[in-house]
């Protein structure tokens, strides 16, 4: 099976396995523009690029320790982008475990800071994106309003000007204009150009916070794979991806248990579900077990249906994962 181009769009990292050299750490931070490095103020270490908004902040706490050599240890915090350092865009990125190690590298060349185990390396939070193609502006829209209507998990959509997001205490999803997003940030000819070749494109990114990587067992830097990216990703994003194959509603009605079967083929004709329970003609019980059995096939009946039966077949939207094209990285060269 070929994986989603699911790639890393965030890492925030603090761990207390790092060693450093305290004349450096103590004196100034770390200001890198391109790949000239300036030493400025105490404390704090910023990788920025003047082509882009991307900035990557890291600190020092020290524990108070040292090597026989001299060297202290402290606990790094890093938080940005580490996979963006040197792009012109966020269009497309790294993976997690490339994103840390690459930061990590610099940072051991330019400080003589190292880590003891990179792979051990803490994660306080995870962001995970991935971009997908569509014929046009209006399908793209399309699918946006149609992605409004499901849940993630127990979150409901917040629709706003260019996306829908689902937000909880521990983890956040959305999907949005992602061209519009680059002309706001002043890419207006990229966003030209990746249009004319590739079609309207939409972004899908989750956000993992410190307790669900927690739970997930996906809070140190080993644990992460593609694999694992695209696994991640999946899951969460389940009822609004739709694989290639999908069936039409009377496809899976015929597919399903009677009484799913019923409930599908009601819900699609215009069937009230949740005036339903407030009249009592259906109990809590049924409603909640038929809303839990239908959710895992994208339905909800707790949402009223907005399509009506119609005497013609509704326009199938067609939605492409986006890889990086060979045209993109010659275009930035140049």
């Amino acid at each position: 099976m070929r994986l989603l181009p699911v790639f890393c769009d965030w890492l925030k990292v603090a761990d207390s396995a790092f060693t450093y050299q305290p004349t450096v750490w103590r004196s100034s931070i770390m200001r890198t523009t391109g790949r000239d490095v300036d030493w400025e103020r105490r404390a704090w270490v910023d990788f920025k690029q003047t082509s882009s908004a991307s900035k990557i902040r890291g600190r020092f706490l020290e524990t108070g320790a040292l090597n026989d050599d001299g060297r202290q240890h402290g606990t790094l915090h890093l938080d940005g982008n580490l996979g963006r350092f040197g792009a012109t865009s966020n269009l497309f990125g790294l993976h997690v475990r490339d994103s840390a190690e690459r930061v990590l590298d610099l940072l051991g060349k330019s400080t003589d800071t190292f880590f003891e185990n990179p792979l051990a390396l803490h994660l306080r939070r995870v962001d995970l994106t991935c971009n997908f193609s569509f014929a046009t502006a209006a399908d793209a829209a399309a699918y946006i309003d149609w992605s409004a209507q499901h849940h993630i998990g127990r979150a409901t959509a917040r629709h706003y000007a260019t996306g829908c997001a689902w937000v909880t205490e521990n983890w956040s999803a959305k999907v949005y204009d992602k061209l519009a997003d680059m002309r706001r940030h002043n890419l207006n000819d990229l966003a030209d150009e990746l249009q004319r070749r590739e079609g309207y494109i939409l972004r899908h990114e989750i956000t993992l916070r410190t307790d669900e990587l927690n739970r997930l067992g996906l809070n140190t830097l080993d644990k992460w794979s593609p694999e694992m990216e695209n696994v991640i990703f999946s899951e969460k994003f389940a009822p609004i991806l739709r694989a290639e194959n999908l069936p039409s509603l009377d496809e899976l009605a015929e597919t399903l248990p009677t009484r799913l079967a019923t409930c599908l083929q009601a819900w699609r004709n215009g069937m009230d579900y949740q005036a339903a329970l407030r009249d009592r003609r259906i109990s809590r019980a049924t409603f909640y077990r038929l809303r839990a059995d239908l959710l895992s096939h994208g339905v909800d009946i707790s949402e009223r249906c907005n399509v009506r039966t119609l005497n013609i077949r509704p326009r199938l939207i067609e939605m492409q994962p986006l890889h990086q094209p060979a045209w993109w990285e010659s275009e930035r060269a140049a």
